[in-house]
């Protein structure tokens, strides 16, 4: 009986708190709690990270749309000064469809056109402030085309003159030079009036005038009676070198550069007719002219090339540069040049009032004629 008794008692079930099945049971809830938090967090932190990099795509693009544009509006204001802010002479500033414009601040000369915008829907606004000297600092503003963006560029241009080299005498001839009648040649700011790669014959009337050492008055140098030191004559420095040659001298480039860079390019002198006057521009005319137009003034005088003869009909008024490729044989009436002359071919001058004055001031301001070009170093992204 004592056996059975023990036999029993092995065979008795635990109590319920260790069963092992329930123990089990709440160890996977707890873990499957566990993970399901987990998957969450990570699902609520990546979709974050998404937005998150959505977000800065989206400001990277803006951001690069915006400097685009400003970028180009960097490009357009390049052109645009090409054709000058005042294109008409008349003290208007204009902007690109030829609507006034005014200053932003009267005291500072800075003009600000309205914006304009791009085919993607960006924009950009430029600024244009006078440094003075023939430079200007542009400062375009790019804005993104939802306008959450915008970044600023700028840089300043300078106007790299027609004619690099002026003229250092009021009269420069290539070959021969042969003057008579009322003409005068004058330099009161040195003394040379006249540089020939030929001879010079003076004769009638025909004389030249220089400052006296002390620079209080005109005096007669050179006249039918003799040369004075003014006039340098057979210089083979101008004789001798090509027709290219010569002409790069004095424009730093070809002819055909010269001619492609030009304000005007006309063929015709009834095309120099205009109720405004010609004012700070590069004139190309192409074959012989028969002037009889005032051009220039002394604060905007002009350059003017002939590609082929020169004659002067009336009384007129040339404020600049004359280069003539072909000869300069006429000058009727009363004609007055001040600034400097270059013919490349032959002077001659047999009748006719003409005076020709050097005069430095108009040629420093003929540097204000030519093309706009970026200051190397200038450009700045950032204010």
């Amino acid at each position: 009986m004592i056996e059975s008794t023990a036999s029993h008692n092995k065979l008795r079930a635990p109590a319920d708190g260790a069963r092992p099945g329930r123990q089990s049971g709440a160890a996977t809830l707890l873990i499957s709690l566990i993970l399901l938090m987990a998957i969450t967090m990570v699902t609520v932190f990546t979709a974050k990270s998404i937005l998150l990099e959505g977000r800065i795509a989206n400001n990277e693009f803006r951001a690069m749309e915006a400097f685009e544009a400003a970028d180009a509006g960097i490009d357009f204001a390049f052109g645009y000064l090409d054709e000058g802010l005042d294109p008409e002479n008349n003290g208007l500033f204009v902007d690109a469809d030829g609507n006034p414009i005014v200053a932003v601040d009267p005291d500072v000369p800075t003009v600000t056109l309205t914006p304009m915008t791009l085919a993607s829907g960006s924009a950009f606004t430029l600024t244009f402030e006078d440094l003075g000297d023939n430079r200007v600092r542009i400062t375009s503003t790019g804005t993104s085309a939802d306008g959450l963006a915008s970044r600023t560029s700028t840089q300043e241009s300078a106007v790299v003159p027609a004619v690099p080299n002026v003229p250092i005498s009021p009269l420069t001839t290539r070959t021969l030079t042969q003057i008579s009648g009322n003409i005068t040649v004058t330099n009161n700011y040195g003394h040379l009036t006249i540089w020939s790669g030929d001879y010079v014959y003076v004769s009638g009337d025909a004389q030249t005038k220089i400052t006296t050492t002390d620079g209080e008055e005109s005096v007669n140098s050179t006249d039918s009676g003799g040369f004075g030191p003014d006039v340098i004559q057979d210089d083979t420095n101008l004789r001798e070198v090509s027709d290219s040659d010569f002409f790069e001298n004095f424009f730093g480039q070809s002819a055909e550069e010269v001619r492609a860079d030009a304000d005007i390019d006309i063929s015709s002198s009834a095309e120099l007719t205009a109720e405004q006057p010609i004012l700070s521009q590069l004139i190309w005319y192409e074959g012989d002219l028969h002037l009889q137009e005032d051009l220039g003034t002394q604060e905007d005088p002009v350059v003017l090339v002939v590609n082929g003869d020169l004659r002067i009909n009336s009384n007129c008024t040339i404020n600049g540069i004359v280069y003539v490729s072909g000869d300069w044989t006429q000058a009727n009436g009363g004609v007055t040049i001040n600034g400097g002359v270059v013919v490349e071919g032959e002077l001659i001058m047999g009748n006719g009032n003409l005076e020709v004055n050097y005069d430095p001031e108009v040629l420093d301001n003929t540097g204000g004629i030519g093309k706009d070009a970026g200051l190397s170093g200038s450009w700045r992204d950032w204010t």
